[in-house]
C-alpha cells in the first residue's frame, strides 16, 4: 500500500514493496543490456596505416600498399593517412588514427617520420611495424613497440662499407640527397669503412643541376668507389650524367632501394655493373613490397588470433617469431649487380 507523507510532500512505500520494486527495475536494466549487446555491431579491429599516397615518393609508397593489401584482412578495418614522407605530416596521422580509436599501426615507411612518431607510441598499448628499413633508435625510444621485419638502416650502411673494403675499394666518395635515411648511411659507413672516405657531396631536393654540379667536382678527387645510400640520384640519371661528362670505371655502390625499373630506364646501360646492397628473399621478390606484406601479415594475425588485446597479441608475436634485441626480424643481406640490363646476384 502506498501512502503519502503531507510534510515531506512525497510518495513513500512499505519496505517490501520498495524491494520488489529495486529488484524488478535491475533486472529490467540488466535484460535491456543483452538485448543492447546482441543487436550491435561488433567493433572492427583496426590498423592504422602511415605512407606516402603523395609527394616525390608517392610510387614508393603506392608499391608498400599493394604489398600490405596483397594478403587478407577479414574482419580488420584497414585506415589510412597521407604522410608524404613527411615528418609534421606523419604525427599528424598518427594522431588523427589514434583518435579514431586505432591502436595498431603499419609505418610511418620513411625514417624521419617513424623517428618522429615512435616516441609517441612508448608507454601505451600500441604496437607498429615498420614497413621499411628504419634506425634500430626507432625500436629504442618507443620502448620497444616499433618492431621490424627488415634489418636496420645500421645493419645494412655496415654490410655494405665491409663489402666494399672487401672488395679492395680504399678511397669511397658519398654521394646523396640530404635525408635523415642518407645521414644514418653516412654516419655508420663512416664508423665502419676501414678505407677512407674521401668526401660526402649533398644535394637538397630533386634539382638535376645541382647534382651535375657535385658530379663535376667529383673529377677532381682521388678515389674509386662510389657509395650512394639513396635512390634519388639514380632517379635523376646520376649514373647517366657520370658516364656523360668522363667520370668513368668507378664502382657504384648503393643500397636496396635502388632495384627499381626506372633506375635501369632512366639511366640505360650506364647502370650496367652497380652494386647494391639487398635482403636474401628470392629474386624475383620487390622488397619495397615483400616486407610491407610481411609486416601486415604478422599483425594481422596476430590481432585475429587475440581479438585485439593488446597483451595477447604482444604475447602471440613474441612466442612465434624471433625478434632481435632491437625489434629485428633478422634476415641475411647480400649483395646484387645489374647484368645484361637486369638486376642480379653479383658472383
Amino acid at each position: 500500500m502506498v501512502r503519502f507523507d503531507a510534510s515531506c510532500r512525497k510518495l513513500s512505500y512499505p519496505k517490501n514493496q520498495m524491494k520488489h520494486y529495486l529488484y524488478f527495475l535491475a533486472l529490467l536494466v540488466t535484460m535491456l543490456s543483452v538485448l543492447i549487446d546482441v543487436n550491435a555491431e561488433p567493433t572492427a579491429l583496426k590498423i592504422g596505416i602511415l605512407l606516402p599516397l603523395t609527394g616525390e615518393v608517392a610510387d614508393y609508397g603506392a608499391k608498400v600498399r599493394a604489398g600490405i593489401e596483397s594478403i587478407s584482412h577479414d574482419g580488420i578495418e584497414l585506415v589510412y593517412e597521407d604522410d608524404a614522407c613527411q615528418s609534421a605530416k606523419a604525427l599528424s596521422g598518427y594522431q588523427s588514427l589514434k583518435q579514431r580509436g586505432v591502436q595498431y599501426f603499419l609505418g610511418p615507411c620513411c625514417g624521419a617520420s617513424m623517428k618522429t612518431v615512435a616516441p609517441h607510441l612508448a608507454d601505451t598499448d600500441q604496437l607498429s611495424f615498420a614497413t621499411c628499413p628504419i634506425s634500430d633508435e626507432s625500436h629504442t625510444v618507443s620502448n620497444g613497440r616499433v618492431l621490424m621485419p627488415q634489418y636496420t638502416v645500421e645493419d645494412e650502411s655496415s654490410f655494405n662499407a665491409t663489402q666494399i673494403f672487401n672488395r679492395g675499394f680504399r678511397r669511397v666518395v658519398l654521394l646523396f640527397q640530404d635525408t635523415e635515411l642518407a645521414r644514418s648511411h653516412e654516419r655508420v659507413f663512416r664508423q665502419n669503412f676501414r678505407g677512407t672516405v674521401v668526401d660526402s657531396l649533398v644535394y637538397n631536393g630533386p634539382d638535376i643541376m645541382q647534382l651535375r654540379s657535385l658530379l663535376l667536382k667529383l673529377k677532381q678527387r682521388d678515389f674509386d668507389a662510389i657509395y650512394i645510400p639513396h635512390v634519388e640520384p639514380f632517379l635523376l640519371g646520376a649514373l647517366k650524367e657520370m658516364k656523360r661528362i668522363g667520370i668513368l670505371n668507378k664502382q657504384i655502390f648503393s643500397m636496396y632501394s635502388s632495384q627499381m625499373p626506372e633506375v635501369l630506364t632512366v639511366n640505360d646501360q650506364a647502370a650496367e655493373g652497380f652494386m647494391y646492397s639487398y635482403p636474401d628473399i628470392p629474386l624475383n621478390a620487390d622488397a619495397i613490397s615483400y616486407f610491407p606484406k610481411i609486416a601486415a601479415e604478422m599483425l594481422s594475425t596476430a590481432l585475429t588470433k587475440c581479438s585485439g588485446k593488446y597483451k595477447c597479441v604482444i604475447n602471440y608475436l613474441k612466442t612465434n617469431y624471433s625478434f632481435s634485441n632491437s625489434g629485428v626480424l633478422k634476415r641475411a643481406i647480400v649483395l646484387r649487380t645489374v647484368k645484361d640490363g637486369k638486376f642480379a646476384l653479383t658472383n
